[in-house]
């Protein structure tokens, strides 16, 4: 829960006991970073552009950041996880993926996309049998390849059956997170990494694009909107675009 008064943002906890002081720690950390977005951005005649790229420039603010999602979901996550697998997003993320590509899951869109199509008139529609279903051997899956974005720590990249891109503005490198900021990355035919930096993506080159908690971090509904359009962009067709 945040009270918020006067530009200044407290975080209050209910169960505050419950919850190890490290992990309060690591949540302000985070909480008071969206809490600044969401501040500048009630400011009269606040522009977003300026916020952003102002923002992206502060590097020991954005590390804290990284560092404190990286711990909070890797040494206090991980215990809810153990206690009740319904609570792990990395979970709940790999068993949409299957779902959907190795079992029912396209097969069922594609013939409801059919039906509409058929009900509206329209013909000459691509919908064929060959998107319908991927390999469904779990043993050996066909990879899927996902675009994972404001990953932080690459968390999906311990899946074999998932081929991941994983990227952020302030990435734990050490998990193979490429630094990108994916409102201005550039999409075109080919895809272009310059040393940690993702500076392109070709088109249509995913099949799943996850969102994990980063369309939130946004104070405005532009961006928002802006990334979805983006992963339109790189997502192959039938693919999925995944939002928590």
């Amino acid at each position: 829960m945040e009270e918020t008064c006067e530009n200044k943002t407290e975080i209050v906890y209910k169960n505050k006991k419950e919850i190890s002081a490290e992990q309060i720690e690591l949540a302000d950390t985070v909480k008071r970073v969206h809490a600044k977005l969401r501040d500048d951005m009630q400011n009269v005649n606040a522009d977003f552009k300026q916020i952003w790229a102002d923002h992206l420039k502060s590097e020991e603010v954005l590390k804290q950041y990284s560092e404190s999602m990286r711990d909070l979901a890797t040494l206090h996550w991980t215990k809810l996880e153990k206690e009740d697998v319904t609570t792990s997003r990395i979970l709940w993320t790999r068993q949409k993926i299957h779902q959907y590509f190795y079992q029912d899951g396209l097969h069922n869109q594609c013939t409801r996309d059919r039906n509409r199509f058929e009900r509206n008139g329209i013909s000459n529609v691509d919908n064929s049998e060959k998107f319908n279903r991927f390999p469904s051997s779990v043993e050996d899956p066909v990879r899927l390849k996902l675009l994972d974005v404001g990953s932080c720590y690459n968390p999906l990249s311990k899946f074999s059956e998932l081929d991941v891109t994983a990227i952020d503005i302030a990435p734990v490198y050490e998990n193979n997170v490429y630094k990108s900021d994916f409102l201005a990355l550039d999409i075109s035919d080919s895809s272009e990494i310059c040393g940690r930096e993702l500076v392109s993506l070709a088109k249509e080159s995913f099949q799943i694009v996850v969102f994990c908690f980063l369309l939130e971090y946004f104070p405005a509904t532009t961006p928002r909107y802006e990334c979805c359009a983006k992963a339109r962009q790189v997502l192959q067709e039938n693919g999925i675009l995944i939002i928590l």
